[in-house]
């Protein structure tokens, strides 16, 4: 299925190749390097991601469509966060730990920048770095981060963070025995049992 959706990135590139937007070839490159990273192809990754933040340098402005571009809200906002989250995810060397780095910047940064009415999107942000900190077992931080995307949540009761909270759960498993992992996969269980 990964592999599928590095096809379509690929020919979505390849038919808006002469047209296309800075903010555009962005999106997809970015698009290009979160796949990667899936199949654990991270060198691929890591070149995509940085071809996406140099588009994105060279965009004059954001598309006016929230739906171009949801995850940033001016420029000099790079966009690969989550895929460097992933590939720390899957880096097992010593590499994982400068990705997960990378991605803690780029998402704070786009958290930053997001306007305050952008709740769900806001939650989004908030368990994006979550995640990227429990990749690398930082579990302070990923707690951290879990409550305040669990105190938007009480306000929304959306179902897509709900998913995601449930993403989350299940990656902090390996963690269980730690007292900041229980108590992360406890307060997700409870916030989303609350909700259903």
């Amino acid at each position: 299925m990964t592999s599928d959706a590095l096809d379509l990135v690929a020919l979505a590139q390849y038919g808006t190749r002469r047209q296309a937007t800075w903010a555009t070839k962005s999106m997809l490159t970015a698009l290009e390097a979160r796949f990667h990273a899936v199949v654990g192809q991270l060198d691929a990754s890591e070149r995509a991601a940085q071809q996406a933040q140099e588009h994105f340098t060279r965009a004059p402005s954001l598309p006016k469509s929230p739906h171009i571009w949801p995850s940033s809200t001016k420029p000099n906002c790079p966009p690969p966060g989550i895929a460097r989250q992933i590939a720390a995810k899957h880096d097992s060397a010593t590499n994982h730990t400068h990705r997960a780095e990378q991605s803690l910047q780029l998402l704070g940064r786009t958290l930053e920048l997001r306007p305050a009415h952008r709740v769900r999107s806001t939650a989004f942000g908030h368990l994006g770095i979550a995640r990227t900190h429990l990749a690398v077992g930082e579990l302070a931080g990923a707690h951290q981060e879990t409550r305040r995307a669990l105190d938007l949540f009480a306000t929304l009761g959306s179902k897509r963070v709900s998913d995601r909270l449930g993403e989350l759960h299940d990656e902090a498993a390996p963690y269980a025995t730690a007292p900041e992992a229980a108590a992360l996969r406890e307060e997700i269980r409870d916030a989303v049992t609350a909700t259903a």
